[in-house]
């Protein structure tokens, strides 16, 4: 009787699924915008984005997709069962074919279809290789009988080219047959659970041929090849583990040592060795989206072919992702080789709030300045900064009435005036994370006083989320004067009169008050204008003055003018500029 180690094969495999889930909330992100001077100094402008509470939490999704909200988790179990044959494997037949093994080889040869034929129901790749060993003085110490096929004839064909012959001491040369395989004598595919089946009824010398029993465990590690060694023992003078051996290379290959206790049980437990290697299964989690965390425990862990392993993956969102779906890839190995194809473990994130930045700034008001009614102030430009988790779009307005309280008496800016301009925009569609953009702002006073605007920045997301900041925008409108150069004068003389900070290429009016002696000049680029105004003959004496009159404006009344008696010496004056 023989001693075997054996179990059915089994031509399935099981993936079974239990899903925990556990669920939470909220998300959180924000932008900051900066409002500064287009050059120079000025006040600085600082706005920071929060997001809005979350809204409770939905109820999980079934099936095949997760349903979790921001802040989320989920526990599942993945159970993998291995097949009772290694996956793809590459299977070498090494026979010893010395004087002694008749009996075995002619079991083997009776069962080389049955072989090929079992293994091949489990792993339809199956490949299989023929070789043989006798001993050093023997004609042959190692040769190929048939490279790796999947032709169960071609394999009968190899295994029927063995006869018994040679040998001549006990020891043969076991170690060197193993080492050709694993340094290249057969083929082996790269992607394969290459597994080498010796079978023989002695000892190998050691070292043979240039291999010792290290060397040759070290070869058969490096490639990857597990051994399952059938020792022979019809014959009460020696065995294939007489030395110990195959204790060592089939402990250090992963591999299984069995016992044939009559030649007729060699291709019986040829098939049990191979069922009863160990497969080492293994779970790698790759490709998550940023917005999920995955976790899968066991890393890896070995069973008996057939056996099964429950993996637990966890999988967390981000409290800060927002609604839609996510995903990560989870694949399976056994002994190495992808088990099927990659799992795609989708999360769907429901029940996050809405990306509504809420905009808050440490300033209101944005100064132009002072300038003449139609002359345009230098501009300031507004830096718009995305420092938040997604994008945003903004738009930027100009309108509306200023509110009162600023200190002085606001005068708005009426609907559709051209008083307040966005003079640069390099704002587009679509503010990316951590980009910005800017804004320039100027203003071209046109009435007296103080004008206001809003601008209004506002900024929306792509799930509906929008938001605004209110700037308010002034500029004042410098009051024009006029005088007259000299202040003093007799009655015919012409004086000069200068007008200051008037509206540029506008049309001016200047009459003596009462509407006398009316003249019209056009102001310059800069505002001013100089006009001659006769000092009538019959003026009488004493102060008088003149009004110059501006439609966009009104009516501007100069300083006092002094109208000398024609006898009255004139006294002495500078010339003002």
């Amino acid at each position: 009787m023989a001693t075997l180690a054996s179990r059915p094969l089994r031509t399935a495999s099981v993936l079974a699924v239990v899903a925990v889930l556990v669920a939470s909330a909220p998300p959180a992100g924000h932008a900051a915008f900066l409002a500064a001077p287009a050059s120079g100094g000025g006040a600085e402008f600082r706005i920071s984005v929060t997001d809005a509470a979350a809204p409770a939490a939905v109820p999980p999704g079934t099936g095949t997709t997760i349903g979790l909200t921001p802040g989320g988790a989920a526990t599942l179990t993945r159970t993998v069962t291995t097949t009772s044959v290694p996956p793809r494997p590459d299977v070498v037949l090494l026979a010893d074919t010395t004087g002694s093994m008749g009996p075995a080889l002619a079991d083997v040869k009776a069962n080389a279809r049955r072989i090929v034929a079992d293994i091949s129901a489990v792993q339809p790749d199956a490949r299989f290789a023929v070789t043989e060993y006798r001993d050093t003085a023997d004609e042959y110490a190692f040769r190929v009988n048939r490279d790796l096929t999947a032709d169960p004839a071609a394999v009968q064909e190899a295994v029927n080219t063995w006869t018994a012959a040679g040998g001549g001491d006990i020891p043969e040369a076991n170690l060197h047959a193993l080492s050709r395989v694993a340094t290249g004598a057969v083929t082996l595919r790269a992607d394969s659970s290459p597994i080498v089946v010796i079978f023989g009824d002695a000892p190998s010398h050691d070292p043979v041929l240039g291999h010792d029993l290290a060397g040759t465990v070290a070869a058969l590690t490096a490639r990857g090849i597990r051994v399952v060694a059938v020792d022979v023992t019809a014959s009460p003078l020696s065995s294939l583990d007489q030395a110990g051996q195959f204790t060592e290379i089939t402990t250090r290959t992963g591999g299984v040592l069995l016992t044939a206790a009559m030649a007729a049980d060699v291709s019986t437990a040829i098939l049990a060795g191979i069922r009863a290697i160990e497969a080492t299964v293994a779970a790698r989690i790759s490709d998550c989206d940023p917005q999920l965390r995955a976790d899968v425990t066991p890393a890896e862990r070995t069973v008996d072919s057939g056996g099964s392993v429950d993996f637990t993956l966890a999988v967390r969102v981000d409290p800060r992702a927002r609604n839609g779906e996510y995903a990560c890839q989870v694949t399976y190995t056994v002994d190495g080789l992808v088990r099927g194809g990659p799992e795609r473990l989708v999360v769907t994130v429901t029940g996050a709030a809405p990306d509504v930045p809420m905009l808050h700034s440490d300033a209101t008001l944005l100064d132009l300045g002072e300038a003449s009614l139609g002359v345009a102030t230098p501009a300031r430009r507004v830096t718009l900064s995305n420092a938040g988790d997604y994008p945003l779009r903004v738009a930027a307005t100009l309108g509306g009435s200023a509110p009162s309280g600023t200190g002085t008496s606001p005068v708005a800016a009426p609907p559709g005036s051209d008083v307040f301009t966005v003079t640069a925009n390099t704002c587009g569609q679509v503010l990316a994370v951590g980009e910005s953009c800017t804004l320039d702002v100027g203003a071209t006073p046109r009435t007296v006083g103080v004008a206001h605007a809003v601008l209004t920045l506002a900024s929306s997301t792509d799930t509906g989320g929008q938001a605004a900041q209110a700037l308010t925008v002034q500029v004042a409108g410098r009051s024009p004067s006029f005088q007259f150069n000299p202040g003093v004068g007799r009655p015919g003389q012409v004086v000069t009169g200068l007008g200051r900070d008037f509206p540029p290429g506008q049309p001016v009016t200047v009459t003596w008050a009462g509407g006398t002696g009316a003249v019209t000049v056009v102001a310059d680029a800069a505002g001013r204008f100089a006009v001659p105004m006769v000092v009538f003959a019959d003026a009488p004496a004493g102060p008088r003055t003149a009004v110059a009159s501006v439609p966009a404006v009104g009516t501007v009344t100069s300083g006092a003018f002094l109208v000398q008696s024609p006898t009255a010496q004139p006294g002495v004056f500078t010339r003002r500029r």
